[in-house]
């Protein structure tokens, strides 16, 4: 009854209501490619996921500095130095902040991404229109936008 189907009375097509959510998607990425390009100092819990992705892509395993990391979520960290490494040598200059492009990566992609699973909980909750608004605001709310590429943390 609920899914991806139109409920009885309300217009339009299930390609209108993809069209919308890949705009706002793309939206969302845009907006957070922005932020995420800005200059920024890489601090809080962000230099440990780096070190860890950069340990694991050396071959050294989940630690840093010769002290095993356990207690960080591997999430970020394996998605940062994948990322990483899917880049062509020689694009990046070599710096240490560069390795911070992971994780800037992770920020925008999941963050676009978001705007799917928000809009699909509204959608359910509350119709098509309201679905909208909220995969707007989950767009462009400067909270989920500027602040988590900016900040370094909330990993």
């Amino acid at each position: 009854m609920y899914g991806f189907r139109l409920r009885r009375g309300e217009r339009g097509s299930i390609f209108t209501w993809r069209l919308s959510l890949l705009v706002l998607v793309l939206l969302a990425f845009g907006v957070r490619l922005y932020w995420g390009s800005q200059p920024r100092v890489v601090w809080g819990d962000e230099p440990f996921y780096i070190w860890l992705g950069q340990s694991l892509l050396a071959g050294e395993g989940y630690q840093f500095f010769g002290i095993s990391a356990v207690h960080h979520s591997p999430l970020l960290a394996v998605l940062a130095a994948g990322i990483v490494r899917l880049i062509p040598p020689g694009l990046l200059s070599g710096q240490p902040t560069d390795a911070a492009i992971g994780t800037v990566a992770v920020y925008v992609i999941a963050g676009a991404l978001l705007v799917l699973p928000i809009a699909g909980i509204a959608r359910r909750l509350a119709g098509d229109k309201v679905a909208l608004v909220a995969g707007l605001l989950t767009a462009l709310y400067p909270a989920l936008t500027a602040v988590i590429p900016l900040w370094g943390t909330m990993t």
